[in-house]
């Protein structure tokens, strides 16, 4: 009796639409500055930084300076020159 070896096969279907389609497809694809920048751009700033940590120092570093550029908070003001924040714009 003879196997055939069976080849995994993966494809997204047409649920996959609009933003939170365009988010999954880039997780699975692993392109995590891309969907950071669609987070900030729907307005989900906590996801934004959420995955930006999972990616890595360097990506969390450059959302952490998009996020203190835009923000108008108290907060982040005090936080552009805090070395508690470690970035300094």
């Amino acid at each position: 009796m003879s196997h055939s070896a069976v080849s995994p096969s993966f494809s997204l279907d047409d649920s996959f639409t609009g933003p939170d389609g365009l988010l999954t497809q880039a997780l699975l694809t692993g392109r995590f500055e891309q969907a950071v920048d669609l987070c900030f751009h729907e307005g989900r700033t906590a996801d934004a930084i959420v995955l930006a940590n999972t990616a890595g120092p360097a990506l969390l570093q450059k959302t952490m300076e998009k996020y203190f550029k835009q923000s108008n908070s108290a907060t982040s003001k005090v936080s552009k020159w805090s070395p508690i924040a470690g970035v300094y714009l």
